[in-house]
């Protein structure tokens, strides 16, 4: 009988014999932002029909703010050729102001 090693859990290289590092390139970022719009929707369309869009621009500044902290956390560089949580971060940021701007019921601050 094998003595209990928890190294065997973790997936290792065979040439180095180190861990794998997770790949920071998010190919699919843009479907990932649009299921973050979508979870937004979804959960301001529980709130009162009156409070729905300034509910929504509140979820959706709070899922910038979400996307600026995967980036931070990730290391990723702002700009770059591909498309990366920062994107993401800008796409929920703008949809958030230009609702507040384009619907005067969703302005958060009088």
């Amino acid at each position: 009988m094998t003595t209990f090693n928890p190294g065997d859990w973790w997936p290792r290289d065979r040439n180095k014999g180190q861990r794998r590092q997770r790949d920071t390139r998010q190919d699919n970022i843009g479907a990932e932002a649009a299921l973050s719009v979508a979870l937004c929707v979804c959960f301001a369309a529980l709130a009162p029909p009156a409070l729905m869009p300034a509910v929504l621009a509140a979820l959706l500044l709070v899922a910038a703010i979400a996307w600026v902290g995967v980036s931070l956390l990730h290391g990723i560089p702002p700009g770059g050729q591909r498309a990366t949580s920062w994107d993401a971060a800008l796409l929920c940021a703008a949809a958030s102001l230009l609702l507040q701007v384009g619907w005067p019921a969703a302005r958060l601050l009088p």
